[in-house]
């Protein structure tokens, strides 16, 4: 039956069940008027939460991709849901800072969804936070501060959503999964919106681990959007069309942010660029500092020679020498970076007559005036053979998305390479393919040999 066969039915019931089924009809027109219409994205998105949740501790759910998905309003729309369906429920909406979240995500909870003329909200700015009648409450904030991590240490939460989850570093990410442990009113989770960005949320896209689903956001699935919106951002985006695929058919890794180095169309371009085989090859060895970081060997003509878990100097710098040993045709120089345990590689390495060059990264740039360190130099030098194709880009290779994560800014009138550590928090991983890689090919002086040490022992024992 549907509600009009109900209603008509009503007179013929006694007079106790008339008055309780009229209510039960008055609530569920309530519910209907305030029902949410979902894209098919949308639903999928959703449908794929609930199935997670039935056997999954925190589910993680991306839903990223094109601009016009209505990202920002699924996960506006989808706490006020689930708020209103578990009583004393508590979830924790946010994006990396306070500011972009009240002036875009917090609107589109305010003007869109409308959440303070649903029947039970209230918002109480001064708490940060939107409490309902029924117990159950979204607060919200951001993710960038010590200050902001603190407050999210002391909660428990049924779930959590992050709006341009990509500006937020993983670990901060990872805390706030941490603190959906709240199951007695709605099974926890965590729902990531983002458009495509080179981050760590491309570990979700393409090697999801247990409970991890990406969901692609379509404009073409977006029955609300105003009409011309694909042509418009088809004009705007007319000379780049790597941002068309990104922002339209939602597609990962083709894009660096606006203030990254490299352009994804003209490092593509480079998978296929004619490298003389015969030219004169140069290694770049990044050597690792940190637990988690790799000791990488780059060829100047493309190919990565070797990669392997960090080790003590001396093990590294026998290793370096027995890939050179075993070359047919041994490279002209080796270039380390030698700030820290590099410099005892490079002390190794000569030592035993190797052609190595020692870089300092935040060392002087040899023109000062343009660059303000020498990593800046060299990733710039790297830069214009890329422009020139006078490069080969390893095809299919982590080392693109390294590149394209990696940012610059203009501080004093000259060019700065942002620190390693600030690429590694926001990719997921330390970006030691694109430092091998660009040593390789940096502007150096000829190497100072010394007589080859022949030894049947390796030279650091």
């Amino acid at each position: 039956m549907d509600i009009a066969e109900i209603e008509a039915a009503l007179p013929l019931l006694p007079p106790e069940d008339q008055k309780r089924l009229t209510e039960l009809v008055a609530a569920y027109k309530v519910a209907k008027m305030y029902e949410f219409t979902w894209t098919p994205r949308q639903q999928a998105c959703i449908d794929t939460m609930d199935e997670l949740r039935k056997t999954v501790a925190v589910p993680e759910v991306l839903y990223g991709g094109a601009m016009g998905g209505g990202k920002s309003y699924l996960i506006c729309a989808f706490l006020t849901q689930q708020a209103e369906q578990h009583p004393g429920a508590s979830f924790y909406l946010c994006r990396k800072e306070l500011k972009a979240l009240k002036m875009s995500t917090l609107e589109v909870l305010l003007r869109e969804v409308s959440i303070c003329s649903r029947p039970g909200w209230v918002h109480r700015k001064s708490d940060t936070k939107f409490v309902h009648s029924n117990g159950s409450t979204i607060l919200y904030g951001a993710l960038a501060s010590d200050d902001d991590r603190d407050r999210i240490k002391s909660m428990n939460l049924t779930g959590a959503c992050i709006d341009e989850s990509s500006e937020v570093e993983k670990e901060s990410a990872l805390l706030l999964k941490s603190r959906c442990n709240r199951n007695h009113n709605g099974k926890p989770f965590l729902l990531h919106a983002t458009n495509p960005e080179p981050c760590w949320l491309e570990e979700i896209v393409k090697h999801p681990k247990n409970g991890q689903v990406y969901v692609p956001a379509l404009p073409t699935d977006n029955l609300f959007l105003p009409a011309g919106y694909i042509e418009q951002i088809r004009d705007t985006y007319s000379d780049t069309p790597e941002l068309f695929e990104a922002y339209i058919n939602g597609v990962w890794g083709v894009i660096g942010t606006t203030d990254s180095i490299f352009d994804a169309t003209e490092l593509r371009a480079c998978i296929f660029a004619d490298v003389d085989p015969d030219a004169e090859e140069s290694w770049g060895v990044d050597v690792a500092r940190f637990g988690d970081d790799s000791t990488v060997v780059y060829s100047s003509l493309g190919r990565r020679i070797a990669q392997w878990e960090r080790k003590d100097t001396r093990q590294t710098a026998d290793d370096i020498a027995a890939l050179f040993d075993s070359c047919e045709k041994e490279p002209t120089s080796i270039r380390v970076d030698d700030i820290g345990v590099g410099g005892g590689v490079v002390d190794n390495l000569a030592s035993a007559g190797l052609p190595v060059i020692g870089i300092g990264a935040a060392e002087r740039a040899i023109d000062s005036d343009r660059f303000f360190n020498r990593r800046a130099e060299m990733y710039w030098h790297v830069r214009n053979l890329v422009r020139a194709k006078a490069i080969r880009v390893p095809e299919s290779d982590p080392l693109m998305s390294e590149l394209l994560a990696t940012k610059y800014e203009i501080r004093s009138g000259k060019i700065l390479v942002e620190p390693k550590a600030r690429i590694k928090k926001r990719l997921g991983r330390s970006p030691d393919l694109a430092d091998a890689f660009v040593l390789a090919h940096a502007p150096t002086r000829p190497p100072t040999k010394r007589a080859r040490y022949h030894t049947s022992k390796p030279f650091g024992l």
